[in-house]
């Protein structure tokens, strides 16, 4: 029951704009219920537990910014605990806010046709490009998702941030497809990146003391290394300084490089859980 009202002033050929906000009276929700489609105890267990994790709560202000909030984080939540599909209009809501006292009872609707068994990992399939030179055993460690697994929705976007996170690849896609009642099939598709790269630079300078400075410098990266996701990066650079009026001269050379595993050097990547992967890294230069 909000209200808003306008008044337009004008001077010359200039109008201002005036908005008056008489904002109605906020509702508290006193009451929260459940309205559930008969589906078996695991189900109902399972949504009554995610429901201790709930955003809305009695003595909360009612909001529709709230209500949209709760729908996406229970229907993720549902999704981790194996039931692929759920999707946030799966949950309805139902607001009485008739009685006019400042407060309104919430029912909360699930639909008869949201998924109520919990599906698990059939297959999984890694499909490289014909370019693509990575060694099995780190896809291996990279992956997170495995046959006969339980589906979970967090385990399939951790694998594909920790597969994005190599430079190797262009293009990381996983595709989940439900193949049967309680069967998912998971497509992991990946593509090569340019391996190789090399930029050139020239800086040139001078001062008031008539100080002339070149300074060229090389850097080669390579992002598969070893096939396993490892980054080279060598750099090559100097600096002249030189006057053209006499024999003053500054030379400078210097090399330096650095190499990146993906992981902890002699600690598999599959004991290593969640989004972020270790990293080790070795540096050396050499300046003269």
């Amino acid at each position: 029951d909000s209200e808003v009202t306008s008044e337009i002033s004008y001077k010359k050929k200039k109008a201002s704009v005036q908005y008056n906000l008489f904002p109605g009276k906020q509702y508290i929700i006193d009451s929260i219920a459940f309205d559930l489609p008969s589906n078996g105890k695991e189900f109902e267990h399972d949504f009554y537990a995610s429901t201790l994790n709930m955003k809305i709560r009695e003595g909360k202000v009612l909001s529709e910014s709230s209500l949209t909030e709760e729908s996406n984080r229970f229907a993720s939540s549902m999704r981790n605990l194996g039931y692929y599909g759920f999707d946030k209009n799966d949950l309805t809501y139902e607001a009485d806010t008739l009685e006019g006292d400042g407060t309104s009872s919430l029912i909360v609707k699930l639909a008869p046709t949201a998924p109520f068994k919990k599906s698990y990992i059939a297959s999984v399939q890694v499909n490289k490009s014909d370019d693509l030179k990575f060694r099995d055993k780190i896809l291996d460690g990279l992956n997170l998702i495995h046959p006969g697994d339980l589906y979970n929705e967090t385990l399939v976007n951790d694998t594909y941030t920790r597969m994005a996170s190599m430079k190797a690849f262009n293009n990381v896609g996983i595709e989940v497809v439900q193949t049967a009642d309680t069967l998912v099939d998971c497509t992991i598709n990946l593509s090569q990146s340019k391996i190789h790269g090399f930029k050139i630079s020239l800086e040139a300078s001078t001062n008031s003391s008539y100080l002339i400075g070149i300074s060229p410098q090389l850097t080669y990266t390579n992002k598969n290394l070893f096939r396993g996701g490892e980054w080279l990066n060598l750099n090559f650079h100097g600096n002249f300084q030189f006057k053209v009026s006499d024999n003053i001269r500054a030379n400078e050379y210097g090399i330096s490089g650095l190499i990146s595993f993906p992981r902890f050097l002699g600690i598999p990547l599959s004991q290593h859980k969640g989004a972020n992967i270790p990293r080790t890294e070795v540096n050396a230069s050499f300046n003269h």
